[in-house]
């Protein structure tokens, strides 16, 4: 009997300290907050804490303008097409394709009193793989809290890739995979339901299409200081009936000519804009 009582109370006295050593406010991986209506994203609440709840990406973005800024996410600082070249990419965790909004107001509306936040990061590893280059790891570090802001990483990239970023047609394919893993820290619990701190990977990926077009302040040409894709050559009787249909809209093209020039260029901007069409500046019928 001693020696039962002697292992309860060890039991007793490990399983207060384990439960001592969880901290508040950690994420509790073995409970959700249900929504009204079924949603593809995880909300955990906090350990120890009635109106805490964390919400976790399930998705990250490289490629959106921020709504504050109109500075892309991504861009180029390259010496020609036959080198090599730097691209920079701002990348920022989602949450699947739903307003983050949308989201927070259903919860609001059924917890009065919830409170919102994003889970720190215990480390985070992205890796991009394109055309022409091999997976390379862009950052595998301590970060301070990577899930609730901008992560800057620079990388270098071959040839052939950035030939493919300079083509102002690329912003419909997507030219490189991203990928990303963020270990958490947070509460799990054995099978007698003890909480455990533990750990959990959230992992997160997208594609990367060209931007040359769509943001061509975003693209550097080093040795010449030129911005922007490297003008290319059209059929002149397409860049003719483009250049018509322009002039019919009173958009100034200069002379019709069936050269694609700076001027010609600028109205098909000037038009996709007020037509509210994707203003990439390529001539097309």
């Amino acid at each position: 009997m001693r020696r039962i009582a002697l292992i309860l109370l060890v039991w007793l006295f490990w399983s207060i300290q384990v439960r001592g050593a969880v901290p508040d406010n950690s994420v509790d991986f073995d409970r959700s907050v249900g929504f009204r209506t079924p949603r593809n994203i995880t909300v955990y609440p906090a350990f120890g804490e009635k109106d805490l709840v964390y919400l976790v990406p399930n998705g990250i973005d490289v490629t959106s303008i921020q709504a504050s800024t109109t500075r892309p996410r991504v861009g180029l600082a390259h010496l020609g097409t036959n080198q090599p070249a730097d691209l920079i990419l701002r990348m920022t965790p989602t949450i699947d394709s739903v307003p983050l909004e949308e989201v927070t107001s259903e919860l609001k509306a059924l917890y009065p009193n919830i409170r919102f936040a994003m889970p720190a990061s215990l480390e985070s590893t992205f890796v991009i793989a394109g055309a022409g280059m091999p997976e390379k790891i862009l950052g595998h570090e301590k970060t301070g809290d990577p899930l609730a802001g901008n992560i800057v990483y620079a990388v270098r990239i071959p040839p052939l890739a950035v030939r493919g970023f300079l083509i102002g047609e690329a912003y419909k394919t997507a030219l490189m995979a991203v990928s990303g893993e963020f270990r958490v820290r947070g509460v799990s619990r054995d099978d007698q339901g003890t909480p455990l701190i533990t750990t959990r990977t959230v992992r997160v990926s997208t594609t990367l299409q060209g931007f040359c077009a769509l943001n061509p302040e975003a693209v550097v040409n080093v040795n010449t200081s030129a911005f922007g894709c490297p003008r290319r050559t059209y059929p002149r009787a397409l860049v003719l009936s483009v250049q018509r249909a322009l002039q019919a809209e009173a958009l100034p093209v200069g002379a019709l000519d069936g050269v694609f020039g700076p001027r010609t260029e600028s109205a098909i901007r000037a038009y996709q804009r007020s037509n509210r069409l994707p203003i990439d500046g390529l001539p097309s019928v």
